[in-house]
């Protein structure tokens, strides 16, 4: 399947990966692109291409030149990264089977951050509610495919977590979410947040840096760049484009190295590479990046 139709299966609901998006929300851009760009022969938007971009779009961005940006003397940021002093993330287990007359239908595994007494532990205890809620109406179809005779596999959902950077400042965690139903491969998702420690506010992109969104995406898209002409036959052939449209602006990690992007399954290249992580190191940010 080429990458123009896998993506068209996913955004027309036509699979079950439709369901798991339902289930937790995947990363992705919290705004489509509007209007489209024009793409060039190598794949990027064609810089002389007029756009029109209102307030609540993110940019399209140039990604012709070769060094969008100034590297010879790269700033590493000056950051303390000291054991967090506040409340330790915890595990929370979440598990359940699901059965119809007597016969399992879905499987249920799945562990939760928490934080006893802050918002942050307030926050994923809403998480794992709602995710309680969306198993048990997946279920509901499962037990539906069974009584039709048409249920191939008893329903297997799964999460789990990592911390991907717990210092004095700043928690940024990873949610690894697997749907397993009709299909010869699972299908994954990711999940991130990322919230100051001292008030467990939840940070977005736009917190960590100087300037504006246009220049530091630009710089994130140099590297996610990078990456793609690295990986060159494993990617889609539009993933260059792609990258682009789909930017993950509200799925990113923060880590002691740099910061981490998360493009979704099917989007820049194949489902067997699953959830495409894209870690990008501090030097690409020469001095625009801060801490909230």
């Amino acid at each position: 399947m080429n990458a123009s139709a896998s993506r068209l299966a996913i955004y027309a609901g036509i699979l079950l990966p439709a369901l798991l998006l339902a289930l937790l929300p995947a990363c992705g851009n919290k705004a489509p692109l509007s209007p489209s760009p024009t793409v060039s022969q190598s794949g990027w938007p064609d810089p002389s291409d007029p756009l029109i971009i209102s307030p609540d779009t993110p940019p399209i961005i140039d990604l012709e030149p070769e060094e969008p940006f100034p590297v010879a003397s790269p700033v590493v940021p000056d950051i303390d990264w000291a054991p967090n002093s506040g409340a330790p993330i915890g595990k929370i287990p979440y598990g359940k089977s699901y059965t119809d007359a007597g016969v399992v239908v879905m499987d249920v595994s799945a562990s939760y951050p928490s934080s006893a007494g802050t918002a942050i532990g307030s926050y994923y205890a809403g998480v794992l509610e709602d995710a309680a809620y969306r198993c048990d109406k997946l279920s509901e179809e499962a037990k539906s495919l069974r009584r039709n005779g048409a249920l191939k596999k008893v329903f297997s959902y799964s999460e789990d977590f990592t911390v991907e950077l717990d210092n004095g400042g700043i928690i940024s965690i990873r949610r690894d979410l697997s749907l397993d139903t009709v299909g010869e491969l699972p299908d994954a998702s990711v999940a991130c947040d990322t919230f100051r420690a001292a008030d467990g506010a939840m940070l977005a992109l736009d917190d960590f840096f100087t300037v504006p969104q246009e220049e530091y995406v630009n710089r994130l898209l140099y590297s996610v760049r990078k990456f793609i002409s690295s990986n060159g036959e494993g990617m889609f052939e539009d993933a260059p484009a792609a990258a682009v449209e789909i930017f993950p602006y509200d799925c990113f990690c923060v880590t002691q190295s740099g910061l981490s992007l998360f493009y979704p399954e099917q989007t820049i290249a194949p489902q067997n590479m699953g959830v495409v992580r894209i870690d990008i190191p501090w030097e690409v940010f020469g001095d625009i990046w801060k801490m909230p």
